[in-house]
């Protein structure tokens, strides 16, 4: 196998993993407001704003994740 392969090998299970980490993100920011966490202490765990948490989760309800 060339180097080239094995690097985009990694790529594609790097991306699979981002991409299932990104899917489990609402599940847990639901969780943690079911649990009263303020949009202060999630935003501190992402990294960004209260006011930017809130704008982008504020809308998740458990119908969002029922199929």
């Amino acid at each position: 196998m060339h180097k080239a392969e094995t690097t985009l090998d990694e790529i594609a299970r790097t991306t699979m993993r981002i991409r299932d980490l990104e899917n489990r993100l609402p599940h847990l920011i639901m969780e943690a407001r079911d649990q009263d966490a303020s949009w202060h202490a999630i935003g501190l765990a992402l990294g960004i704003t209260a006011q930017g948490a809130q704008q982008r989760w504020k809308d998740l309800t458990p119908a969002l994740f029922r199929k």
